[in-house]
């Protein structure tokens, strides 16, 4: 599925706002993992941000063009990672992923728009999985919810606890 989004306009910042944003240069799969979750549980009803695989950022999380880019190779692990890491979240999840290039270089950019079936939670670390906890998506930052933020984002979901003890 083919993204309708002006990537020249979404990567200057012109499309929405930053915090819907997530960006890194490479692959880092804990983060990229809490970072679906958390646009997937979309605590903020705003619908769900993106990530952009390949674009280092500045510090004030703005990405630095023109991108650093991805390598060919790079890209078709980093897509069967994106599909593998997504078998962590508890309901299942998968954000839509395209292949972009911006500036003569290749980029990934996973779409992850409000999820059908949260709130989803995911493991800390992809070393012990057994675990799993709600992420959500806090100003520039992917976070473990707290308490209150989890009572939250049920009543954002409009679920009840019990259809959590099933998943």
């Amino acid at each position: 599925m083919s993204l309708a989004v002006d990537i020249h306009r979404l990567l200057k910042g012109g499309l929405i706002e930053w915090e819907r944003m997530d960006f890194f240069k490479s692959f880092h799969s804990s983060s990229i993992l809490h970072s679906i979750c958390a646009f997937a549980n979309d605590i903020n009803n705003v619908g769900g941000g993106y990530i952009v695989i390949g674009i280092e950022v500045d510090d004030h999380r703005r990405p630095i063009l023109p991108p650093k880019g991805l390598s060919p190779g790079e890209v078709k692990i980093f897509k069967d990672q994106v599909y593998e890491i997504c078998h962590f979240l508890k309901p299942h999840y998968c954000p839509v992923i395209n292949v972009v290039d911006y500036k003569d270089k290749k980029i990934l950019l996973l779409w992850v728009p409000t999820g059908a079936s949260r709130p989803y939670r995911a493991p800390r670390g992809l070393v012990n999985t057994g675990e799993r906890f709600f992420y959500i998506r806090k100003s520039f930052h992917s976070k473990k919810a707290t308490v209150n933020e989890e009572l939250d984002l049920l009543a954002a979901s409009n679920q009840s606890i019990f259809s959590l003890m099933l998943t």
